[in-house]
């Protein structure tokens, strides 16, 4: 659940949203999968440098302002996927 004093997930909570997100999309049966605590998500699939597929779905809602907010990033990390 979204900390209301941070607005924000824990580590552990973006890990297991994600990886439900990766297997609801995978097989397009639940529709409800694209939304979650208010939040719009969508998936995106790239290449990594050993030719793997890696996929990671990344969360859009808007901020105070109404601004459209998109996380591509895992907490600002600087490690690439393998």
């Amino acid at each position: 659940m979204l900390d209301e004093k941070t607005q924000s997930f824990s580590e552990e909570q973006i890990v297991n949203i994600t990886h439900y997100h990766l297997k609801e999309l995978g097989n397009g049966a639940n529709p409800e999968a694209w939304r979650h605590e208010d939040m719009d998500f969508f998936k995106l699939s790239t290449i990594t440098k050993s030719s793997n597929i890696h996929d990671v779905v990344l969360p859009i809602w808007k901020d105070a302002n109404k601004h459209v907010v998109v996380v591509g990033s895992f907490g600002g990390s600087d490690k690439e996927p393998d």
